[in-house]
């Protein structure tokens, strides 16, 4: 599969099937509802900025950082914005299950309903939760090893026998020989695994067999699968810069001060309106793209489409 079809396909995807955009209404609503509750019910602790950084001062004096998670209103802020980010990590696995089903009624040329999608994703996914953790866990092992770096520098700073300048250059240095062998077998599991999630959608495998299979269809293909990725990654970033940077002035026009408390005008809901579908059609683009990659080693692989 040449790489103009991978792209084209995953670019282009939820512009031909604009129905798609159906599946991200419950990320949507959550989204709408998240902004309600920042505006209406955190108040101005977070749209304004100066009542905000006076929460910050008590903590500065004293030294003690950690005590930043004894405010309240911090707690609070954590609290919510933790539970709306699990919720919207749900919902969009959610759509990227749909679109992985409905992509691949569009190569294999087949009529598609979202409603149907919908109910047979719902099946799949906390199968799909379980096996994005696994990855997660299983890629971050070797990220770890950043952690000795850390203690090490939390030692020799508590000894107090240099300067902060030789600290600091002592920390980088620290950080730069740990650096290489925590990201590079990362990158390598990451890359490995990265079929293992449209395994799991398209072939209907467990978890562990969807791992077997991913690292079985990348083999030898490690620089073709990363190679693609940087690519698209490259593309998608540029297109997501392009279309934000309009809806970004947008979002700035008309805005006021906030002395008299900061609440969201026309042009700040129509930006953030704009933003979310941006964001979305990323999302889609990327959920196609590895698809696409995933039917590419499948035909490197076995020769045949899945």
């Amino acid at each position: 599969m040449k790489v103009e079809e991978i792209v084209g396909f995953s670019l282009g995807f939820m512009l031909k099937k604009p129905k798609s955009m159906l599946f991200f209404i419950p990320a949507f609503l959550l989204n709408i509802a998240a902004a309600m509750a920042i505006y209406f019910i955190l108040g101005n602790l977070v749209t304004n900025p100066e009542e905000y950084a006076e929460l910050f001062k008590p903590v500065i004096l004293s030294g003690n950082f950690l005590s930043i998670f004894l405010i309240p209103q911090i707690q609070t802020t954590i609290g919510f914005f933790l539970l709306v980010g699990v919720v919207g990590w749900v919902l969009t696995s959610y759509a990227s299950i749909c679109i992985y089903g409905a992509a691949k009624s569009e190569q294999e040329r087949k009529r598609w309903k979202v409603n149907e999608i919908l109910k047979k994703s719902i099946e799949i996914l906390p199968g799909y939760l379980l096996l994005l953790i696994t990855v997660g866990i299983i890629t971050i092992i070797p990220v770890s090893l950043m952690l000795i770096p850390t203690v090490i520098l939390a030692i020799v700073s508590q000894l107090g026998l240099f300067t902060p300048v030789i600290l600091g250059l002592f920390g980088l240095l620290v950080a730069l020989i740990f650096a290489i062998p925590a990201f590079i077998p990362a990158i390598y599991l990451a890359v490995r695994l990265y079929a293992a999630l449209p395994v799991l959608v398209i072939e209907g495998k467990g978890i562990v067999e969807s791992l077997k299979r991913s690292w079985s269809l990348t083999s030898g293909s490690f620089w073709y699968v990363l190679g693609h990725v940087v690519l698209f990654f490259i593309i998608i970033t540029v297109i997501s810069m392009v279309l934000g940077f309009p809806v970004a002035i947008i979002g700035s026009a008309g805005v006021s001060s906030c002395d008299t408390g900061c609440q969201p005008g026309p042009f700040t809901i129509i930006s953030d309106f704009l933003h979310q579908l941006i964001g979305f059609y990323a999302t889609a683009a990327w959920a196609v793209f590895i698809y696409m990659i995933y039917l590419s080693l499948v035909e490197r692989k076995d020769g045949s489409k899945a």
